[in-house]
């Protein structure tokens, strides 16, 4: 079939950048998408599919994806793009799919702030990295393992010599 037909699924979804990098800001677009996808009521069948995450990578993603993955070796293009990997691993490599997945592994819709364990997971990225190539895929094994991590760090973490600082003032 026509690989230039337009999806059926559309958002006004816009991928924020700024001086810091791309990095910087993939909370604030990880967020997003999910918000831009589920307001869309795109199924997650539909964007976890190969064809979809490409489609979406090279139209409204494509100056993120160049941004945050770089086009230097042709087998991350492929395996980012093209699902080179098989499609289970692909959807990790891709910068899109990883961003909503990221999300959907923290979210907890019935919290007072429904992305606190996002936020907290995106400034400790060992610890989303941990729970997301275990392959943990239920939400509620990962809310508990970062509500259990985020908690272990709060009780545990000594205050960094800005926050003893202020403390003492």
């Amino acid at each position: 079939s026509d690989p230039f037909l337009p999806s059926k699924y559309q958002t006004d979804f816009e991928f924020k950048f700024g001086e810091g990098g791309v990095k910087e800001y993939d909370y604030d677009n990880a967020v997003g998408l999910y918000e831009a996808f589920k307001s869309a009521e795109i199924p997650e069948i539909v964007i976890y599919d190969e064809k979809f995450l490409a489609g979406f990578s090279l139209t409204v993603g494509y100056k993120y994806f160049i941004a945050r993955m770089g086009l230097e070796k042709k087998t991350r293009l492929e395996n980012t793009l093209f699902f080179g990997s098989g499609t289970r691993r692909s959807i990790a490599q891709s910068t899109i799919g990883r961003l909503y997945k990221w999300v959907c592994l923290t979210v907890d819709p019935n919290g007072k702030d429904p992305y606190e364990l996002t936020k907290f997971a995106f400034e400790n990225p060992a610890t989303l990295r941990m729970v997301y190539y275990t392959f943990i895929d239920n939400e509620h094994v990962s809310l508990a393992l970062f509500r259990a991590v985020k908690e272990w760090q709060e009780k545990t973490r000594e205050p960094r010599k800005e926050e003893a600082v202020t403390k003492e003032k």
